[in-house]
């Protein structure tokens, strides 16, 4: 039995091995997918099938609004200019079709269309100019499939715990899409949207938001932020708001008349396919139509362009929106946002949308330390003033420390450390394969970072660190003891901070081409934090210029060659300096130190080793010239690698033949 055990353990660690090995192949093949959970598909929503239960959410989520009264648009396009679709603005909308998704109820998919337009282009324009020209959005173009996405863990029951995704045939998408295209040029040039309005534009995105709101503090007032949830926005959006927004804002009549075709006799399948049962959809912007979205800020664009009392001003992104009031004391800023969300209220009700009260949050931002609790009514509901909010996947707290947001992130961040278990120090996969996984940790420390770079605390900044300093060890294979600022060197991955500001710096040069680079580059920062360091001094005495290292088109670490470059590893020294040991007196000659430097360059055991790569090189290695000889050409990096390890892997070895003879 023992032995069968014995067996199985064996095979077990063989396996395991084997799979890790998979990561140099396919980094983002079997091994991820086991430790990332993403194996199996999401498995089925209990209970969907039933058909009371699946009609009592497809209900909720789909309201039923009055029938509205059908609208005779001219047909004249005369008047019209450039109304008709060329190749051109057809192959530019195509192009634009993302790839690798569902496809509507026909069944034929984004890259098929794609390839429609680029072989017979003149049949969709003639189709398309056609549905202009007439002013109809072909019914069939107009029937979806719904997909329901279940959130987190929330009640099976309620409707607000799922997700509707229309699925639509990408005919009709790639239509959508010229509409959309040409809607949103024309409300760009001719400001038909608020400015306080960050979603589905150009140039305008999460970060500019949160920037926005930074940007309202002012010093020796308070700012008060309150959270507005509308209620199953998306499908609730009232079709007469839309056409009437549409008029409002002057847009072509070609346009306003086949939208206004857009939105009526939409069909939802609720089955397979289209098998199952139909209903007959009389509101709402389909989630996952092309051009739902700039529907969405068309009708939304009344509420931001309703005038708000002096000192409150609006900030939306998408159906999220914000009221941030400024004022000098807790008493005036209560009085402007209850007048203010009474009048929003007031907007909802009349334009067919209702508030979500439960939903709202509300937060004093001020860095002084009187009484900054308050509270507010919102339809009846008592939102009271949180010590931390989450406002577009970034946690604000009232000081503006990011602190709360460094240790979310850094938890969330954590959860997906389980990559760790497929890059052990010994396996097949190169630090090129790694850090393709790091990029996984990284995206999420880094999310949003333009917003709170410059104001995260100290305590943030060191949560952060910690999580970036564990996947650093793994990317060059390095012993736990490694220091952060020797780990990250070795892996030339720089400091999370300065990827941060970095990032900042990328965002603000998109907006503005001219803007000249930071003073210092990252870099240059990152060799001076190298250069004064009180850690890493063996690694900084091999690598004591990091561009060289990180710049370098050959050679790669691993387990044996990180050792010799961190100098924590197979050294009696090191291994005395951790009780392993009782003596740091070196193996081989009798040196009463043997570290890093006694092995690599001094030891008389390694003597004919290094000789037979000194002589070919015309060098006597050193610290101070082992890395420039090896960042010379890859020949060099090959020749020094190979010694560095042979003689790493025969300490090693004299190690565990010194284990097996002690006794048990």
């Amino acid at each position: 039995m023992v032995v069968i055990q014995k067996l199985i353990t064996v095979n077990t660690v063989n396996v395991w091995r084997s799979l890790c090995d998979l990561v140099q192949e396919d980094p983002w093949g079997l091994p991820y997918k086991l430790v990332m959970d993403k194996l199996i598909r999401p498995p089925q929503i209990p209970e969907l099938d039933t058909p009371a239960r699946l009609r009592h959410i497809v209900d909720g989520l789909f309201p039923k609004h009055p029938i509205r009264e059908t609208i005779e648009w001219p047909l004249d396009l005369s008047s019209q200019q450039n109304w008709k679709i060329d190749e051109a603005e057809l192959r530019t909308a195509a192009r634009s079709l993302k790839t690798k998704i569902a496809p509507g109820p026909d069944g034929i998919t984004n890259e098929v269309v794609k390839r429609i337009v680029s072989l017979k282009p003149g049949v969709l324009t003639k189709v398309y100019n056609n549905c202009l020209e007439n002013g109809v959005f072909p019914r069939t173009w107009k029937n979806a499939r719904l997909v329901l996405i279940r959130k987190g863990e929330k009640p099976l029951d309620k409707p607000s715990s799922y997700r509707p995704i229309c699925l639509l045939d990408c005919l009709g998408k790639l239509l959508e899409k010229i509409l959309d295209n040409r809607l949103r040029t024309f409300l760009d040039e001719n400001a038909g949207i608020h400015n306080r309005q960050f979603e589905f534009r150009k140039r305008r995105s999460i970060i500019d938001h949160l920037n926005s709101l930074r940007e309202t503090i002012i010093p020796n007032q308070k700012v008060r932020i309150l959270t507005l949830d509308i209620k199953n926005a998306f499908n609730s959006a009232p079709w007469n708001a839309i056409v009437e927004g549409l008029l409002d804002k002057d847009v072509p009549a070609y346009l306003r008349r086949i939208i206004d075709s857009y939105l009526e006799n939409r069909i939802l399948s609720i089955g397979e396919r289209l098998t199952g049962t139909t209903i007959d959809v009389t509101c709402g912007v389909p989630q996952g139509s092309v051009i739902g979205p700039t529907l969405w800020n068309v009708l939304y664009d009344g509420l931001l362009q309703m005038h708000l009392p002096a000192g409150v001003e609006y900030l939306a992104f998408a159906d999220d929106v914000a009221l941030v009031a400024r004022a000098r004391d807790s008493i005036e800023l209560e009085k402007l946002l209850s007048t203010s969300v009474q009048r929003v209220i007031q907007w909802l009700k009349q334009t067919g949308l209702e508030l979500a009260e439960d939903k709202c949050e509300a937060m004093v931002i001020t860095r002084t330390r009187t009484h900054n609790d308050m509270q507010i009514t919102v339809n009846g509901h008592l939102v009271s003033s949180a010590k931390c909010i989450k406002y577009l996947s970034v946690h604000i707290d009232p000081k503006l420390s990011f602190t709360d947001h460094a240790r979310i992130v850094a938890a969330k961040a954590g959860k997906v450390q389980h990559l760790s278990r497929i890059m052990p120090n010994i396996s097949a996969a190169r630090p090129t394969k790694r850090k393709l996984l790091k990029n996984v940790v990284h995206s999420i420390l880094l999310y949003r970072s333009p917003v709170w770079v410059e104001d995260m605390s100290t305590k943030g900044w060191d949560t952060l660190h910690k999580l970036q300093r564990r996947i650093c060890l793994r990317v060059v294979s390095a012993y736990c003891t490694t220091s952060t600022d020797a780990a990250g060197v070795i892996a030339g991955i720089a400091p999370l901070d300065l990827l941060a500001m970095e990032r900042k710096w990328m965002h603000e040069k998109r907006r503005n081409q001219e803007l000249a680079p930071p003073a210092e580059g990252i870099v240059d920062t990152w060799q001076r934090r190298w250069d004064s360091s009180n850690t890493g001094r063996w690694t900084h005495a091999l690598i004591p210029d990091i561009d060289p290292w990180i710049s370098r088109r050959h050679g790669e670490t691993n387990f044996h060659l990180t050792q010799a470059l961190s100098g924590q590893g197979c050294f009696a020294a090191y291994l005395k300096r951790f009780d392993k040991l009782e003596s740091s007196e070196c193996w081989f000659c009798g040196n009463p130190i043997d570290d890093a430097a006694h092995t690599l360059f001094v030891c008389d055991a390694w003597r004919q080793k290094r000789r037979q790569v000194e002589t070919p090189l015309h060098t006597v290695l050193n610290a101070g010239n082992l890395v420039q000889t090896m960042l010379a050409s890859k020949a060099n990096w090959d020749m020094v690698s190979n010694m560095l390890q042979d003689i790493i892997k025969s300490k090693e070895a004299e190690e565990q033949r010194r284990k097996a003879m002690q006794p048990d």
